[in-house]
C-alpha cells in the first residue's frame, strides 16, 4: 500500500506550482489555508510565476449531492461526538470557499459610484473594525479583515474603477475616505494596497513599454509605496495588514532575509496570529532566498514563541501549509519537524474543525505515511471527500486503505 500512494507524490509534487497573482491554486493541493487571492505576493515574484495547471474545482453543494447527505459510518461518528449533520456541512470546504467569496463580494458593493458617495464609506468603516477589532474569522479560520483588503485590491486590479490612473472616481474617494477618517487605519491601508497594485502592474509591464521587474518604473512604485506606509505609520500600523504590506514592499526591493524577520516579530508583538503577514513572508523567503527551507523554519519556529495565546502553535502548521501549496510542493514535508507539525494541526482542528483544514492535514499525513494521524484526521473527514483537496477519488481511497490496515495490524 506504501507504494501505492508513492505513485501520487510524485505527480502532486510535480503539480504544486506557484499561483500567478490573482488566480486559483492548483487543485492537486487544493489551494492554500488563505483565501484564492493573493493580493500581498511581492511584486518582483508575481511577474514571474507560472499560470496553474488546474483551476479551482467547484464542488457542489451539499444540497446536490446525494452522497453528501446519506448515512455514512463518518455520520454515525459525528452524532457519537454531538455534532450535528448541519454542523458538519456547514464547515465543508465549499462552504468554506463560498463563505470568502460572498464576503470578497460585500465588500466590493460598497466600491461602487453609487454607495461612495453616500453611505459606502461608512459601510466600510463599521466592516473594517468589525473584521480588526472582533478579530472575525470564517469557519477555517481565515482572518476576515484580509478578505476585506482582497476584495480592495481585486475592485481596483479589476478595473472597476471608472476611469484611468489617480484621476479615476475609485481613487478620488480614497482620498475622500482617508480626508473624511484621519484618525482610521483603514483608508491608509486601502490607498497603500492600491500603491502595491501599481507596483505590480510595473512589474508585470512589457518591458518594451518601460515595464517589468526591477525596472525604473516598477522600483519607483514598490519606493512609493514603502514611503506611504511609512509616513502613515502612526495611524495606519493600528491594523495587522500595515505589515502586511510592508514586508510586501521591503521583500519586492530586495531586503534581506534577517530584515524581513526582524518585521515580522514586529509584526508579531502587534497581533501575534494574523496569517497574512508571515504567508507574504514565507512567500518572499521561498522565492528569493538560497536557503529558503532553513530560514521558514526560522520563521515558523518564531511563531510558536511570539503566539503564546490566542492559536497558539497553530501557525507553525499555516506557514507550512503556505509553503508545501504554494512554493515546493509535498517534499517540504520531509524537511519540516512533523512532531511539531502534529502539534500545531491538532491546535487548528480543536479552533477550526473545518473540512477545510481536516482533509489538508490528512492529506499530508497520508503523503508522510504517519497511518496513525491519517487515521484519526480520516475518522473526522465529511462524506464524500472534497475532490478540489484529494484530486482523485483513487489518492482518498489509497490513503484511507493505508491507514486502516495499519491500524488494524
Amino acid at each position: 500500500m506504501k507504494l501505492e500512494v508513492t505513485a501520487f507524490v510524485g505527480s502532486f509534487a510535480l503539480l504544486c506550482l506557484w499561483n500567478v497573482a490573482g488566480l486559483p491554486l492548483p487543485a492537486i493541493l487544493g489551494g492554500n489555508p488563505g483565501d484564492p487571492q493573493s493580493p500581498t505576493t511581492p511584486a518582483t515574484l508575481q511577474a514571474t510565476k507560472t499560470a496553474p495547471p488546474f483551476a479551482r474545482v467547484q464542488e457542489p453543494s451539499t444540497a446536490q449531492s446525494p452522497a453528501a447527505n446519506s448515512q455514512s459510518p463518518l455520520d454515525n461518528l459525528a452524532v457519537a461526538r454531538g455534532v450535528t449533520t448541519k454542523e458538519r456541512e456547514s464547515s465543508l470546504p465549499e462552504n468554506e470557499l463560498r463563505t470568502r467569496d460572498s464576503i470578497i463580494a460585500e465588500i466590493s458593493q460598497y466600491f461602487t459610484r453609487y454607495s461612495m458617495t453616500r453611505d459606502g464609506l461608512a459601510d466600510l468603516e463599521r466592516a473594517a473594525n468589525q473584521f480588526r477589532v472582533g478579530r472575525d474569522r470564517t469557519l477555517s479560520g481565515i482572518w476576515k479583515l484580509k478578505l476585506f483588503y482582497s476584495a480592495i485590491a481585486n475592485f481596483e486590479s479589476e478595473d472597476h474603477y471608472l476611469g484611468p490612473g489617480e484621476d479615476s472616481i475609485f481613487h478620488k474617494a480614497i482620498q475622500s475616505w482617508m480626508e473624511k477618517y484621519p484618525n482610521s487605519p483603514t483608508p491608509y491601508i486601502a490607498k497603500a494596497q492600491l500603491l502595491l497594485n501599481k507596483a505590480i502592474a510595473a512589474a508585470t509591464t512589457d518591458p518594451a513599454k518601460g515595464g517589468g521587474v526591477g525596472s525604473a518604473a516598477h522600483i519607483q512604485q514598490l519606493q512609493r509605496l514603502r514611503q506611504f506606509l511609512e509616513t502613515h505609520r502612526s495611524v495606519a500600523s493600528i491594523d495587522p495588514y500595515w505589515y502586511t504590506l510592508m514586508v510586501s514592499a521591503v521583500g519586492s526591493l530586495g531586503d534581506a532575509t534577517p530584515a524581513i524577520l526582524k518585521l515580522v516579530e514586529e509584526a508579531a508583538k502587534n497581533e501575534p496570529d494574523f496569517h497574512e503577514t508571515y504567508f507574504v513572508a514565507t512567500r518572499i523567503i521561498g522565492g528569493s532566498d538560497t536557503d529558503a527551507l532553513q530560514h521558514i523554519e526560522v520563521l515558523a519556529r518564531s511563531s510558536l514563541t511570539n503566539s503564546r495565546t490566542g492559536d497558539g502553535p497553530a501557525m507553525y502548521a499555516r506557514i507550512y501549509w503556505i509553503a508545501i501549496s504554494e512554493l515546493f510542493g509535498v517534499e517540504v514535508l520531509q524537511h519540516l519537524d512533523w512532531s511539531t507539525m502534529k502539534i500545531a494541526i491538532d491546535a487548528i482542528i480543536s479552533k477550526y474543525p473545518a473540512q477545510w483544514n481536516i482533509q489538508h492535514f490528512a492529506l499530508f499525513a497520508c503523503l508522510l505515511q504517519d497511518n496513525t494521524k491519517t487515521r484519526e484526521l480520516l475518522d473526522i473527514v465529511a462524506v464524500p471527500p472534497n475532490m478540489a483537496i484529494w484530486r482523485q477519488p483513487e489518492m482518498f481511497d489509497a490513503c484511507n486503505k493505508m491507514a486502516s490496515t495499519a491500524v488494524q495490524k
